[in-house]
């Protein structure tokens, strides 16, 4: 489950970056809360990419995974619906 958790990208909410593993690397150090070790970052206000050794990174801080499945509408789920509620709207 690790693995794919850390397979892409995550958004860290107080430092306003995005944190990866570099391909091939565990953490020095896991807990429930939080891991240590190097990651890459990018920060998307200078549109750089670095990296990031023996930096702590605290599970909290970081945005919720979402996937592309919870965001999209299941088929049949209120598409006409909503079409038909748009025209009879006045």
């Amino acid at each position: 489950s690790t693995q794919s958790t850390w397979g892409d990208w995550r958004f860290h909410k107080g430092l306003k970056l995005w944190f990866t593993r570099p391909p091939g690397t565990e953490p020095t150090s896991k807990s429930p809360t939080y891991e240590k070790g190097s990651y890459l970052v990018f920060d998307p206000e200078k549109w750089v990419k670095n990296r990031k050794d023996d930096f702590t990174l605290v599970y909290d801080q970081l945005e919720e995974k979402t996937t592309v499945q919870t965001m999209e509408q299941q088929p049949g789920e209120g598409s006409e619906a909503s079409a038909s509620g748009a025209k009879e709207t006045k």
